[in-house]
């Protein structure tokens, strides 16, 4: 009975979390082992992996592991799933790539299709969590192909959340897009919320990243307006109107999760609301970022993506506050991304980039980052970034930060061009 409601409460958390679900199937799974029943316990572990991070997942499939073979399809499976739970519970990379070896080696060893399929899309997550888009995109064809051999629906509800936003982050829109749209079709189709409402927010983001903020807002599910979807529909109010609805709504949200989630939420929040921030001139904002910034770390070590995540907030405020110490460190801790967009508000690294070796008085190095946000927004089709990417362009241009610095030849002129595009666009 346990276990039963562990899973659904999984599937339909309601006013629980899923992490309460989770709970009860390591409690089940412990049981089992006691009662010498290893075959209950090595399918609990196998139980799918959630959208949410959840914690203790990584000690339940290792008890599980030790006792499987090895060699097992059993063990595959706890393989493929162990990945993620080492990357969420340990941030253990190295770790999840050596389960995920031992998971494809069962998988031709046995020629098993679904679980070669389960290795690739557990190998994007991965490299997500890597902050790796251009590995992850890799996969992509792959995992497309090995999913339809094996006609698997597991995997085809995750090419949203993850391949599809490696697509978008690399600039491929129209695989992006096709992308999304099979994993919520396969979410509707086999009826499941939690996938539904992942895929439904990936969609409304894809939009929101394009300007189209009326479809972002309309295509939101319909829920308890609790979580990152909320933010999205508040960071699109702070950039149309005021951050008001933005700061009455974040201000409290993070603290209601615990340990590493809490810390991850909080880097989320704080690298959309400084960018917010930044945009809108707003030092309510800015300062609400700062707050994100600050208290206890993870419980364990931080991964790429949240620790580039947390380096866009500190760079816009850096760049905010005029503090060149900061800017320089965050130059180089971000250097590695350029040509690619952030996953979290889909901003060029290269504009933020670009306004921090502004600040730094690398003149050239600026002009080559906004032109490459540029590109990326044009390919892309980030029209509210190609706006604000050209509008810091311009003030660049200008003499931004430093007013006395005299304009290139022709620096005027590529100016106005580019403000005229960014009021166009607005």
């Amino acid at each position: 009975m346990t276990s039963g409601l562990g899973r659904a409460i999984c599937i339909v958390p309601g006013d629980k979390g899923i992490q309460e679900g989770w709970d009860l199937i390591a409690r089940a799974s412990g049981a089992y082992l006691e009662l010498g029943d290893s075959s209950s316990a090595i399918e609990l572990a196998q139980f799918p992996a959630s959208f949410t991070p959840l914690t203790g997942t990584a000690i339940v499939i290792a008890r599980a592991l030790e006792i499987a073979d090895p060699l097992s399809i059993e063990a595959g499976r706890l393989n493929a799933r162990y990945s993620i739970a080492l990357v969420d519970n340990n941030a253990d990379l190295d770790g999840a790539r050596a389960a995920l070896d031992r998971a494809d080696t069962v998988a031709e060893e046995h020629g098993d299709l679904t679980l070669k399929a389960r290795v690739l899309v557990h190998a994007t997550q991965a490299e997500m969590a890597a902050y790796d888009n251009r590995k992850a995109v890799e996969l992509g064809e792959p995992l497309i192909a090995a999913a339809e051999a094996a006609d698997d629906d597991y995997c085809r509800v995750r090419l949203g959340q993850w391949l599809a936003m490696a697509y978008l982050a690399v600039g491929d829109r129209e695989k992006a897009e096709q992308t999304v749209e099979i994993a919520l079709e396969t979410s509707l189709k086999i009826k499941h919320p939690i996938h539904i409402r992942g895929n439904q927010n990936v969609r409304s983001a894809f939009h929101a990243s394009r300007g189209a903020f009326g479809q972002a807002t309309d295509g939101l599910p319909e829920h308890d307006r609790r979580g990152r979807e909320s933010l999205l529909e508040w960071r699109i109010e702070a950039e149309t109107g005021d951050g008001k609805a933005l700061v009455a709504g974040a201000v409290d949200l993070p603290d209601s999760f615990s340990g590493s989630t809490r810390w991850q939420v909080r880097i989320i929040y704080a690298e959309s609301i400084a960018a917010v921030g930044r945009n809108t001139s707003s030092q309510e904002l800015l300062n609400l970022a700062r707050t994100f910034l600050q208290g206890e770390g993870p419980d364990r070590p931080a991964l790429p993506r949240e620790t580039a995540q947390r380096a866009i907030a500190m760079g816009f405020l850096a760049e905010a506050d005029g503090d060149r110490e900061t800017a320089g460190r965050v130059y180089e801790e971000l250097s590695g991304y350029t040509g690619t967009a952030s996953i979290g508000t889909f901003m060029p690294f290269d504009r933020l980039l670009g306004l921090l070796a502004s600040l730094l008085d690398r003149h050239a190095d600026a002009v080559q980052h906004f032109e490459s946000a540029m590109e990326l927004c044009r390919r892309a089709e980030f029209r509210p970034q190609l706006a604000w990417t050209c509008s810091d362009y311009a003030e660049m241009l200008l003499g931004r930060p430093d007013p006395s610095r005299a304009s290139g030849p022709g620096d005027r002129e590529k100016a106005i061009e580019l403000q005229d595009e960014a009021l166009a666009i607005t």
